[in-house]
């Protein structure tokens, strides 16, 4: 006979789920829920495998431009808040990638039959 109800495990897997978008690491988020729903560790796990499977799902049906709007938030976010806690060569690296996302121009591609030093 299982030790918590469907309802329960419902609400747990959910606010694991949650956790993980707001980007608590797996580490943590085995701490919290072990903490928190006297869980075993392997209780733990089987919820974050079971949230990953739900991101997972998630990503498949959104668009590209979706996701990258997500992308982009996200590293303005953290190169915003590397900024105000001093953290400038963090800032910096946050920022040139939003440039390499977004303004910098993409390099044609090499003719493949060119390469080495084969000369006509």
């Amino acid at each position: 006979m299982a030790t918590t109800s469907r309802a329960e495990r419902k609400r747990r897997r959910m606010q694991c789920l949650q956790e993980m978008k707001n980007g608590r690491s797996r580490g943590d988020l085995i701490d919290f829920l072990v903490s928190n729903y006297d869980l075993s560790r392997r209780s733990a796990i089987s919820d974050i495998s079971w949230a990953d499977k739900e991101l997972i799902k998630a990503w498949e049906t959104t668009e590209s431009k979706e996701i990258m709007g997500w992308m982009l938030n996200r590293v303005q976010r953290v190169g915003f808040l590397a900024e105000q806690n001093g953290q400038y060569g963090a800032a910096i690296g946050a920022y040139r990638l939003l440039y390499d996302m977004c303004l910098k121009e993409n390099k044609p591609k090499k003719d493949p039959r060119w390469h080495g030093n084969y000369k006509h």
